[in-house]
């Protein structure tokens, strides 16, 4: 059988308890690889052996009011509360495997399959809890760093608790001790994962872990990840949302491959033009929400953009296959029936470098504004 124990002064003695009882135990410390210290204690028994595994389980635990609902990751959220499901898996795993390898002996296989392994049950453990919540923050924190408090409600008369998100600066280790992950690790190993958060953060997580895996496979062209994204309501079913975030994923490997599915808009993860991809995409949307929320442009001009892009795309059916999804995209580019009403707009931009700006970029994104529109309009509820 299992068992698992937490680290602290009664594990030793448990062990011990197991290795009197039974003639062989194997002792794993998960997600760490130093067990030297147990070796040391238990240096008497000879029935012993030591090791270590990952798994990804990065979970929102509050130290003392324990798991988050997910009702509380959507109110973590930024603007609207909403939560994030998001799926995603390697592209061709199969064909790597099978003809991906010159003499594909065992053991090669085996350091592959091993490597790929490592990185969606530890590594991505690296990457998740970064993005977080902090359950206190010191005086100091408090006057130089910027964060938005909230105030989550655990249901029983007197039990909500506040914590704070991190906007800007950088927190003490004092404080960073306090964090709470955001990220709920619902299923990773192997070669795929399925999370949940925060809206924002797992969109940003999204990014971010493809970004990584890129780097984890020494950015070889012939592997790739597809992913897909659900956005739900606090109360949505998360089983519902699961399916609908898998639909999505489908509809990325359908598309061919290398791709993210989000507010039902499939793209590259990288530009590969004349095709925008989502690492432009979402900075133009953080862009976007910058010159928002400092007021140099108005919440209506970006509603307006997905006016223009409905009005303009909406009659476009979604693409089923490879060829579909750049026939759709080549006749994005090609229709130009937003760009007078788009300039017309561009007269409430006071500022002269501003307007320049999203008159430029406007129009290289307008094609997939639906994704910045939408992140914009979520995020300055």
């Amino acid at each position: 059988g299992y068992y698992f124990e937490n680290k602290g002064a009664h594990l030793t003695n448990k062990i011990k308890d197991l290795a009197q009882k039974h003639e062989f135990i194997e002792v794993l410390r998960l997600n760490n690889s130093d067990y030297l210290d147990l070796i040391d204690s238990l240096k008497e028994f000879n029935n012993i052996s030591y090791g270590f595994t990952f798994m990804g389980n990065t979970v929102p635990q509050h130290p003392h009011k324990g798991t988050l609902y997910f009702s509380h990751l959507a109110e973590i959220s930024k603007g609207t509360n909403k939560m994030g499901i998001l799926k995603m898996d390697v592209d061709n795993l199969g064909k790597i495997f099978s003809r991906g390898l010159e003499n594909p002996s065992i053991s090669r296989v085996s350091t592959l399959s091993s490597f790929m392994d490592l990185f969606f049950s530890g590594y991505i453990n690296q990457i998740a809890i970064r993005y977080r919540v902090l359950e206190d923050i010191c005086p100091s924190c408090h006057d130089e760093v910027t964060f938005d408090k909230i105030s989550l409600n655990f249901g029983d008369e007197g039990s909500n608790i506040e914590v704070y998100r991190e906007v800007d600066g950088k927190v003490c280790s004092k404080c960073e001790r306090t964090a709470i992950p955001t990220i709920y690790t619902t299923y990773s190993g192997g070669d795929d994962l399925l999370v949940l958060g925060p809206y924002d953060h797992i969109i940003e997580f999204a990014e971010e872990l493809r970004r990584e895996f890129k780097e984890w496979t020494c950015y070889n062209d012939d592997i790739s990840i597809s992913a897909g994204i659900f956005i739900a309501g606090p109360k949505f079913p998360a089983e519902r949302g699961i399916r609908f975030a898998d639909n999505s994923l489908s509809t990325s490997k359908d598309c061919g491959k290398d791709m993210i599915t989000l507010f039902d808009e499939t793209v590259l993860w990288e530009t590969k033009e004349p095709y925008k991809g989502f690492d432009d995409i979402i900075n133009f949307a953080f862009k976007l929400e910058e010159l928002s929320e400092t007021k140099k442009i108005s919440k209506s001009l970006v509603y307006s953009m997905l006016t223009m892009w409905q009005d303009t795309f909406s009659s476009i059916k979604p693409a089923s296959d490879q060829k579909e999804w750049e026939k759709n995209n080549k006749v994005r580019l090609e229709k130009k029936r937003y760009v007078p009403l788009f300039k017309y707009k561009l007269r409430t931009v006071k500022n002269h470098q501003v307007r320049e700006e999203i008159n430029r970029d406007g129009l290289k994104f307008m094609p997939w504004i639906k994704i910045p529109a939408s992140w914009v309009s979520l995020r300055t509820r």
